[in-house]
């Protein structure tokens, strides 16, 4: 895996994401994120859902792109 990471060939298992968090780590919140299978999640109170797209869900993890 390290050699595939530094050939610039390692597959990309999050699509593109630039923020991640494991909603059972973050403790209580006021915020819900609607996965697309339609369960509701816990969602970092200090973050805006606004314009995030989620792109992955690997091991409790789930992955967002945000817009430009």
């Amino acid at each position: 895996m390290a050699e595939q990471a530094a050939a610039g060939s390692l597959v990309d298992l999050t699509n593109g994401a630039t923020l991640y968090y494991n909603p059972a780590g973050i403790g209580p919140t006021p915020l819900t994120w609607q996965k697309p299978d339609g369960t509701k999640v816990a969602f970092p109170a200090k973050w805006n859902p606004v314009g995030l797209t989620q792109t992955a869900e690997i091991a409790h993890h789930i992955f967002f792109t945000e817009e430009a």
